[in-house]
């Protein structure tokens, strides 16, 4: 049986490429309550996260602040 490639998210955070804003303060903390937020609608219990620039404080602090997700 073949091997499942891994499932990939390419995720613009509130204020970028297509996403609104909203009224959030443009912080890292939502940016990572958003990526939670995902996670947890898409049932996604564990990843290898990747960023640059503002992606990775967001990937850092996610892992920092919720380890076990």
């Amino acid at each position: 049986m073949p091997k499942k490639e891994p499932d990939s998210y390419a995720l613009d955070t509130r204020g970028h490429g297509k996403t609104p804003r909203g009224n959030a303060p443009f912080t890292i903390r939502p940016f990572v309550e958003d990526l939670l937020r995902f996670m947890d609608r898409h049932h996604i219990k564990k990843v290898h996260m990747l960023g640059f620039s503002d992606g990775g404080n967001i990937a850092l602090v996610f892992a920092l602040q919720l380890p076990n997700e």
